[in-house]
């Protein structure tokens, strides 16, 4: 029996696929996925339109099998942490390589099927960073070594690159070491200020405090007259030959 051609058949298909998803990735290097048509990618792999089909029935499909691709030419090889000294050195790696494929990575990940892309491997992500912390930090409990790996897995990833290279023009050779810096400093110190401090305590320079005000002076006497020291009198019952006077006076008047 005659089993040669099978294999010959399964080779051809197998190239025909390659030629395929590398015609893709050309493609998306250069620009968004929303061009990716059928048509164009036939075209561009040599191939037709029916035999794209027929290896890809759906775009869905075709964007799931260029992932690992993707990953690892943008990844230039850059795996999951194992070490202490490999977290510090991964934003600069990753970061230097996503810088050349920025387009791509770009028309990927922000399509429709990125999270799903992205998901797919995060299992594999939160162990890897997770074992790598508990290595670095054994003096953590549990939950704040969670905490700790995924603040160290957001400074390396595609999303710090870009937000630092969008929001504040920042380039790879500088964003990488920035945030090497800023894991050192998280798995130096992480938690441990709160427990030195202890939780919820207020520090002394934030509570306000009271500011000393003045006595207030008491009021000065009336002045008194030089003659006597006797106070000077502004009522005119208190000068009765005055009054008598008047009165004498009020009278002559009246009669009149």
């Amino acid at each position: 029996m005659n089993a040669g051609p099978a294999p010959l058949r399964d080779a051809h298909k197998a190239l025909t696929r390659t030629r395929i998803l590398d015609a893709a990735i050309e493609i998306l290097t250069a620009e968004p996925i929303e061009n990716l048509t059928f048509a164009r990618l036939a075209e561009a792999a040599g191939v037709t339109e029916r035999t794209v089909y027929r290896h890809f029935p759906s775009r869905e499909e075709l964007v799931t099998a260029l992932w690992p691709r993707i990953n690892q030419r943008a990844g230039g090889g850059v795996a999951f942490p194992e070490t202490p000294g490999a977290l510090l050195a991964q934003p600069k790696k990753a970061f230097s390589a996503f810088e050349p494929e920025e387009t791509l990575l770009r028309s990927i990940i922000f399509s429709q099927y990125g999270q799903a892309l992205r998901l797919s491997v995060n299992d594999r992500r939160q162990a890897a960073f997770l074992n790598t912390i508990k290595a670095a930090r054994p003096d953590l409990p549990p939950k704040e070594q969670r905490e700790l790996a995924a603040l160290v897995q957001l400074l390396s990833s595609f999303f710090a690159w870009v937000s630092l290279k969008d929001y504040w023009t920042m380039p790879a050779p500088e964003s990488g070491p920035v945030c090497a810096e800023a894991i050192g400093i998280l798995l130096e110190h992480f938690g441990r200020k709160k427990k030195r401090n202890g939780a919820g305590r207020l520090a002394a320079s934030a509570v306000p405090k009271k500011t000393p005000q003045p006595d207030k002076q008491q009021p000065r006497p009336l002045a008194r007259r030089a003659s006597g020291g006797k106070k000077r009198r502004n009522s005119d019952d208190d000068r009765p030959h005055l009054n008598a006077r008047r009165r004498t006076e009020d009278g002559r008047a009246h009669s009149r």
